[in-house]
């Protein structure tokens, strides 16, 4: 009994201590917007190497940041809450893939 007991606190203690997931600051659409804007950024970038594509990469990044008037702190704060929870990453990922594939 008394092992039951114990086993049953130690589980209580390990659902109950972990921290409830952060929400997201920036909504779905606007993430996969956003990833999907960064996609052709980079891709942008393909013909270039070295300084001048990590240059360009950045201000493409700003940029695309600055459009969709989200700092880059809260970008990477969603990104970091996002990939704790695959399925819902992975919805946006594929939402993000519709709207290039919509932009052709």
């Amino acid at each position: 009994m008394a092992i039951r007991t114990l086993l049953f606190l130690c589980c209580a203690c390990a659902v109950g201590c972990n921290p409830a997931p952060e929400a997201l600051t920036i909504p779905d659409e606007q993430m996969a917007q956003i990833m999907a804007d960064l996609h052709i950024a980079e891709a942008a970038t393909n013909g270039t190497a070295g300084f001048h594509k990590d240059s360009l990469s950045h201000i493409y990044f700003r940029q695309v940041l600055d459009i969709h008037r989200v700092t880059q702190d809260s970008y990477e704060k969603n990104l970091r809450i996002l990939v704790q929870d695959f399925t819902h990453l992975r919805k946006i990922q594929e939402r993000s893939r519709d709207i290039l594939q919509d932009s052709l």
